[in-house]
């Protein structure tokens, strides 16, 4: 499927053309929480986000009189953005940076719209995978490594550690005692950690309270606001108010109580 472009301000009175059409640049909140979740290492969610953005269409403003060249300005600039993001994940910023240059002399070769579109979907998966695969070297032991993608691809759901032991095949004590020895944190705290970072990015994209809680398996409404409450200092309201005025701070990441249930 085509993605919809639209070029604004081919007018020296920018604001007053934006004013009488009513067509401004793609808000900004849909790049933030594409970004939120490139930076999260979380690969559905991108994808979700990518399919989401490309077709709702992007508008942007005149930056060239070559439409080729324009959109390649356009892509150079997301991708400086996106690997931004992606050091803030975790990513080390030497090969961030190795990254960038490479996606971009890619794109620099590039002379056709839907090519380019296409590319750039592809690499917010890639930089995302490179996002969480570098956040799980942190841990050595193959087990560990699977634990963690086991616990990012069943996000939605409520993980038990019986269940994550089993697949791991090992007990629940030894997958405890591995995990808190190779990333510093227990299971409950990274997978309360995970799911709370899943929930800013939802609060940027206006899900409700209720929903944010069915979709990542709170066991309840209450129990997920008490739970951002005790990590990040503050009520998701509140936070979601952030968000809105300055949509550029996350709130930080922060252990929480081992004894929360997720």
């Amino acid at each position: 499927m085509k993605t919809p472009i639209e070029v604004i301000n081919k007018n020296d009175n920018n604001i007053f053309m934006e004013r009488e059409t009513g067509i401004i640049h793609s808000e900004f909140s849909r790049e933030y929480s594409l970004f939120c979740a490139i930076r999260s290492g979380n690969v559905a969610l991108v994808k979700k986000k990518a399919k989401d953005y490309m077709t709702r269409g992007i508008t942007m403003g005149n930056l060239s009189d070559n439409s080729i060249r324009q959109l390649k300005y356009w892509a150079v600039s997301s991708i400086a953005v996106a690997i931004h993001y992606a050091i803030l994940g975790g990513l080390d910023e030497t090969d961030a940076f190795n990254l960038s240059d490479e996606y971009i002399r890619h794109i620099d070769n590039l002379s056709n719209i839907n090519d380019m579109l296409s590319y750039l979907s592809e690499k917010a998966t890639d930089l995302t995978y490179a996002v969480f695969y570098s956040k799980a070297g942190k841990a050595s032991s193959p087990a560990i490594r699977y634990a963690l993608h086991y616990i990012h691809i069943h996000l939605n759901e409520k993980i038990r550690i019986k269940d994550l032991a089993k697949e791991c095949l090992l007990s629940e004590s030894y997958l405890s005692t591995l995990f808190k020895k190779e990333l510093g944190v227990s299971i409950h705290e990274y997978i309360l950690k995970e799911k709370l970072n899943a929930a800013t990015i939802m609060l940027s994209d206006g899900a409700s309270l209720s929903e944010i809680a069915y979709n990542l398996s709170f066991c309840s409404e209450t129990h997920f606001i008490s739970s951002y409450k005790k990590v990040y200092g503050t009520t998701p309201h509140k936070g979601r108010l952030n968000y809105q005025s300055e949509p550029q701070s996350l709130p930080p990441e922060s252990q929480s109580d081992p004894e929360s249930q997720s």
